[in-house]
């Protein structure tokens, strides 16, 4: 394809507007003379150092924010102010994208994106139409999954993104329901993109490793509302308020505790068996049966039934659609194998972690306890590890603090930060290995007891300094339930660990 067709909008001299293009990529494994390659602005290695092995490879373009380029090679050179705008709208066009007619969905906010998108993707399934779905460690074309095993991202990179939304193009799909992370949305990976709906869930403390505080937290979730015909917005939530006030796209607001355009009435519920509520507007209204756990799920469902209904559904098909979800996977999903109450919850944020351990404790007695295993991600915001450690220890009567996705950090440094927030180390146990950290859990908790399993959720992988390895959750609960109704009740210790101080 020739430049001038990936890059319409960048002044180009003929000699490189008519070169042509065969691939198109930011990394440096796969560069020929036939790669159009782009140098995106933040990478993680060193440009200086990286450079003259790029330059040898002699690509048949680089794309550049940086200036003078042109002094340091004989290959052409084409400047523009945003890389990773280009590439993003460079791949959109590689892909013959540019007059999709596939109807775009996009849900954001900190909690609550993948359960929303999983809803509205499933309405819409349940209607017999052809969708597609991205989401956090899932890429779904009509139902199969077209991604990596080991993918984990929340919204991919150009690369894998839009080749997948033209797979979804051939495959017959009508929509995509897609989650928009902040990152994708501060690194425009979604530019080319214009979406008929996008949904806002809430904001709260999250990525602020990456975000330098909250307001670039918040204005990089609402880039997407620029980016969108019609906005369906929970302003329950502080951050939804501001939203729905500051976006001039259509909208529509949702709530249960303020005036709202849609709102939840007369909500039941939950403790781990479900919630119902009364579905209000001043056009359809209808109660609902939600099968999922967790009162939160109160506003995915409202936010996933008002875009489905925007998109055609007739009410009455949306709430059956929504009401037959028996699980989301790893969203404070119960492993109905056991007859003691095990869940898998992907909770990896402050806000997330109250809200499950609130949720399930309701549905329990004064003589039942409540157990949780949890862990804090490596290389991501070490300000929120201390407040879920103070979370963990106010809700829930058992603790044990174990790793999740320690990725190159080191270990040891993630449980120190971590353990600063329990007021009373003597009651927290600490199992540094997730697997043993599990089986003792659920070897040592009565029968009456709960168990949450924090974290990872979904996930069928641990990441750690060497990289990606299998790691299932579940057949690690069913292997230690099989051992507890066999009568073992061995308390599992890891004699790696350290005894860990707070300072």
């Amino acid at each position: 394809m020739k430049i001038r067709e990936l890059l319409p909008t960048l002044p180009l001299p003929d000699r490189i507007a008519a070169l042509d293009a065969e691939a198109l990529t930011d990394g440096i494994g796969h560069i020929d003379g036939k790669t159009l390659f782009f140098l995106t602005e933040g990478v993680s290695y060193e440009k200086k150092k990286l450079l003259p092995f790029i330059l040898a490879k002699k690509p048949l373009a680089i794309v550049t924010s940086e200036e003078d380029m042109e002094q340091q090679t004989d290959v052409p050179i084409v400047y523009t102010d945003s890389v990773r705008r280009a590439y993003a709208e460079a791949y959109c066009r590689f892909c013959g994208l540019a007059d999709s007619k596939m109807k775009l969905v996009a849900v954001t906010g900190t909690n609550g994106k993948t359960t929303t998108a999983t809803m509205l993707a499933a309405i819409l399934r349940h209607q017999r139409r052809k969708v597609g779905f991205i989401g956090t460690g899932r890429i779904l074309s009509d139902g199969k999954a077209i991604a990596s095993p080991y993918y984990s991202m929340t919204t991919p990179d150009p690369a894998i993104l839009y080749p997948a939304l033209k797979r979804m193009r051939e495959d017959g799909c009508e929509a995509v329901i897609m989650e928009a992370s902040s990152h994708a949305l501060a690194l425009e990976k979604l530019a080319p993109l214009h979406f008929d709906a996008a949904i806002f869930t809430n904001l709260s403390e999250e990525h602020l490793d990456f975000h330098r505080d909250m307001e670039e937290y918040y204005q990089a979730k609402a880039r997407l509302f620029k980016m969108t015909e019609t906005a369906f917005i929970n302003t329950d939530d502080p951050y939804g308020k501001r939203l729905y006030r500051e976006c001039t796209c259509q909208k529509v607001s949702i709530g249960a505790l303020y005036e709202a355009d849609i709102m939840a009435k007369s909500i039941l519920g939950d403790g781990g068996t479900g919630a119902s509520y009364i579905y209000k507007t001043v056009g359809p209204t209808f109660s609902v049966k939600l099968a999922l756990s967790g009162t939160y799920q109160v506003y995915n469902s409202m936010l996933a039934l008002a875009a489905a209904i925007w998109l055609g559904v007739p009410p009455c098909q949306a709430r059956r659609a929504i009401e037959s979800i028996r699980r989301v996977p790893g969203r404070l999903e119960r492993i109905t194998e056991s007859r003691v109450k095990v869940y898998l919850d992907y909770a990896h944020t402050p806000e997330a972690l109250r809200s499950s351990l609130t949720d399930i404790r309701k549905g329990l007695s004064r003589h039942q306890r409540l157990w949780l295993v949890f862990g804090c991600g490596g290389e991501r915001d070490r300000k929120k590890r201390p407040e879920m450690a103070r979370i963990a220890e106010s809700l829930a009567d058992r603790v044990i603090l174990t790793l999740d996705n320690c990725r190159a950090e080191s270990p040891m440094q993630i449980l120190h930060d971590t353990v600063q927030g329990f007021a009373g180390i003597r009651s927290v146990r600490i199992i540094s290995n997730r697997e043993k950290a599990i089986r003792h859990a659920l070897l040592a908790m009565d029968e009456k007891d709960t168990l949450i399993i924090a974290g990872k959720g979904h996930e069928s992988y641990s990441i750690d300094k060497d990289g990606y390895h299998p790691f299932d959750e579940r057949k690690i609960v069913l292997d230690a339930l099989k051992e507890r109704k066999g009568g073992h009740t061995l308390l599992y210790e890891d004699p790696t660990d350290t005894p860990l101080h707070r300072t």
